[in-house]
């Protein structure tokens, strides 16, 4: 929930955006709003007279997408509860991190000029994928510095987007978060989520005040090399905390405006926090995509990670990757040695992130990097091994003798997974609907009260079935000694996985 201030500040720009404040029965009057859209040279923000205009610029209301004229002016109308906002050209970058948008106020006609500055972008880019942060203290963007901001500080891509939940209803944290995303020091475009929302709203449709305030529009477009992003915010407030996927009309018409402008060929990347297939209204949004073919869905909210792919008319689907948390199961789990929870996911993934690295020809591929191990790091090997020393750690008998479970972390039902024993011939690994044994390990050893230990908390739920598990059938009689089992899994989106296993099969106990 937010805090007082926040509560005061939120309810300040929704007096503005709203005109008369949001209050039951107010009547919301258009205003007017023009400008330019310049080429900041110098960086400052602020037009100077030598600064010219940017011609064919894209800027919005949320519905309407008008062009900027060969001077760069534009003209649009507001509406009610919606930021003024450009659309990212290919070849410029806001010259400032909140120079693209503009919160109308409640004056007649109002002039907003908008800073771009230029900047070289190539069509071969990585973008990195943020799921969930769900920062709900300092002590998480700690643990989000430590693991993501860090190792990124060398990582040529070219910006970030977050999915959603930024924080964990704690609104406050917000000023917090941008300068942990500020110190990525790459631009970073923010996607609204669940627990994004401003509760004490008195209408739904302001439910996104707050994160406006912070991070900008809730839903908007950008355009980089020839790829077009679209964020759309498809978290409907029902209020008392209650919501729905939906993405609303006003958003159908923005996104079919916006469409109008793109090359149906060029690919086109529309992030969400809420995965399609809970989207009440999803048949609604994949019609205006229909004519559009070259679409890569973004998601995340689950808080693990899965690939679904999409029915389109032509009778080829569009693929849309749920983005795991960056903070795993909620930041909670045993802490190692640098005081960093485990919070493994429900699939059995570990926390981390993904990269969608565009090619040169409107093509993307996918990796997933786990936080805290190298890249290689891209699947788990799962074998029977009894504890002598801690025997509660061992799992049923039953549940994996002559098996070993593979956990490709970004595995999909197009991945494919071979595996050999002691260099022999590469046999094929078969999907399976179970847990990750690993993750039913830690739940075994919380019902036994061993997990979790002091001032650690435990993992919410329980272990549900991992989407991405394979199992690879061993043989019965294997002879007494160590084992090497290697395992491959590959998949047409860029997947080049490879993991060892040492198997070691012990004599049968002397009486």
């Amino acid at each position: 929930m937010v805090n007082s201030s926040v509560g005061r500040a939120a309810f300040l720009l929704l007096g503005l955006l709203a005109v008369g404040g949001p209050a039951h029965g107010y009547r919301f009057i258009p205003r007017t709003v023009s400008g330019t859209v310049f080429a900041d040279q110098n960086g400052n923000g602020r037009r100077e007279a030598s600064e010219a205009g940017v011609a064919g610029v894209l800027v919005s209301n949320g519905v309407e997408l008008v062009p900027t004229d060969s001077r760069g002016r534009y003209h649009l109308s507001t509406r009610p509860g919606r930021l003024v906002f450009v659309v990212k050209p290919r070849g410029y970058a806001p010259a400032q991190p909140t120079s693209w948008y503009y919160p109308p106020t409640a004056a007649p006609r109002q002039t907003a000029d908008f800073a771009l500055r230029p900047a070289a972008e190539k069509n071969a880019h990585d973008v990195v994928l943020l799921g969930d942060i769900q920062a709900g203290s300092q002590d998480d963007l700690y643990h989000f510095n430590h693991l993501v901001t860090e190792e990124l500080y060398d990582d040529p891509y070219a910006f970030a987007l977050t999915l959603g939940d930024i924080t964990f209803d704690e609104l406050s944290v917000y000023p917090k978060t941008k300068a942990s995303l500020k110190a990525l020091g790459k631009p970073v475009y923010a996607v609204f989520g669940n627990h994004d929302q401003n509760y004490e709203v008195q209408q739904a449709a302001y439910a996104d005040s707050t994160y406006q305030r912070y991070f900008g529009p809730s839903y908007y477009a950008l355009q980089y090399g020839s790829t077009h992003v679209v964020v759309l915010n498809d978290v409907a407030y029902l209020g008392q905390k209650k919501y729905e996927g939906r993405v609303s009309a006003e958003q159908l018409t923005f996104l079919t405006n916006y469409l109008q402008h793109s090359a149906p060929q060029q690919l086109h990347v529309l992030a969400m926090h809420i995965p399609l297939g809970e989207v009440v209204n999803k048949a609604d949004l994949l019609r205006v995509l229909a004519k559009h073919p070259n679409v890569a869905f973004i998601s995340a909210h689950e808080h693990r990670n899965r690939r679904e792919y999409h029915a389109q008319p032509s009778g080829t689907t569009w693929q849309e990757v749920v983005v795991g948390a960056t903070c795993g199961s909620w930041w909670q789990g045993e802490h190692d040695i640098f005081g960093i929870p485990s919070a493994l996911m429900n699939c059995g993934a570990p926390k981390g992130y993904w990269k969608l690295r565009v090619g040169e020809q409107n093509d993307y591929q996918l990796a997933y990097k786990t936080s805290q191990y190298p890249a290689t790091f891209q699947m788990s090997v799962w074998t029977p091994e009894d504890s002598e020393w801690d025997p509660a750690q061992n799992l049923p008998a039953d549940s994996t003798r002559n098996v070993a479970l593979i956990n490709v972390f970004a595995g999909s039902s197009k991945t494919r997974v071979e595996f050999r024993l002691n260099d022999g011939a590469w046999q094929p690994a078969y999907p399976v609907v179970a847990p990750d044994p690993y993750l039913a390990r830690i739940y075994q050893l919380q019902r036994r009260r061993i997990y979790p230990t002091a001032k650690a908390s435990a993992l919410a739920g329980r272990a549900e079935p991992s989407p991405h598990l394979w199992r690879a059938r061993l043989p019965d009689n294997l002879p007494v000694g160590t084992h090497k089992i290697e395992v491959r899994a590959t998949d047409p989106y860029g997947l080049q996985a490879q993991a060892y296993r040492v198997l070691t099969i012990n004599p049968p106990s002397l009486p």
